[in-house]
């Protein structure tokens, strides 16, 4: 990611949670996101979760404002609780 958006600082240690009962790594990271042709700009807070199952690796991805009110964790936490994952 670091080559692609050169703003991109992973925040904290990888951690390993479980999503829908599986297994998975979480990882936060901030970066700013710019508007093609020099445009406005908005730094992100990043919150990936990546959930391998057999052949296949989900990737949970919900991004927001880096603070204030918005930044919307309890909303992005209760997403994350409402997915489900079967075999």
């Amino acid at each position: 990611m670091k080559q692609t958006i050169p703003t991109f600082q992973v925040e904290g240690e990888v951690e390993q949670p479980v999503v829908s009962g599986l297994p998975a790594s979480k990882v936060r990271a901030r970066f700013t996101i710019a508007e093609a042709g020099g445009g406005a700009s908005y730094d992100v807070l990043s919150r990936s979760w990546f959930v391998p199952r057999g052949p296949y690796l989900f990737i949970i991805a919900m991004l927001g404002p880096t603070e204030g009110e918005d930044t919307s964790e309890t909303e992005f936490f209760r997403v994350l609780e409402s997915i489900t994952i079967r075999n």
